[in-house]
């Protein structure tokens, strides 16, 4: 079985993006099977530059079930006690010429860095990073509209 990638449904509505950046993510171990499983989700996603450093912000990733990482003398452990936080900022890896880029173009204003998708590469697992501005609600509707119009013709030809 494949593992899933993770995408951010919100980010192509919400924003326009302009550039796109590859990012490697610090996790533990059972994050890493949790992530496997398909168990993790964008809530409000985003991601910041700190102090030189590139963190990500609200990825929700569920504890890993079959975690005994944490037990003792070979009995499972109630993982609910110890389990990792879900939602805590994670670290991302970049070269210092992105980050130093990252960090200019998010204090120009009006742009953000959004997390697009969390996948794997080969054994690794990757985040796409947008570089973009948010969309006013008029665009977000004449966004919208041109679907439903792209969608109207096809449908007619296809008849035909």
């Amino acid at each position: 079985m494949p593992a899933p990638e993770i995408k951010n449904r919100d980010a192509f509505r919400d924003y326009a993006i302009e550039d796109t950046f590859e990012a490697g993510i610090v996790l533990s171990g059972p994050e890493v099977k949790s992530i496997r499983l398909g168990q993790a989700s964008w809530t409000g996603g985003y991601a910041a530059v700190e102090r030189n450093k590139v963190f990500v912000y609200g990825l929700h990733i569920d504890p890993y079930k079959f975690d005994t990482s944490h037990s003792r003398a070979g009995k499972i452990a109630d993982t609910t006690l110890v389990a990792h936080e879900p939602t805590r900022p994670r670290l991302l890896l970049l070269k210092a010429k992105e980050i130093a880029e990252l960090q200019a173009a998010t204090q120009a204003e009006g742009y953000t860095l959004v997390p697009l998708k969390l996948y794997f590469k080969k054994a690794l697992i990757k985040i796409a990073l947008g570089l973009g501005r948010g969309k006013k609600k008029f665009d977000k509707r004449a966004e919208m509209k041109a679907k439903a119009v792209s969608r109207e013709t096809e449908r007619y030809f296809k008849k035909y």
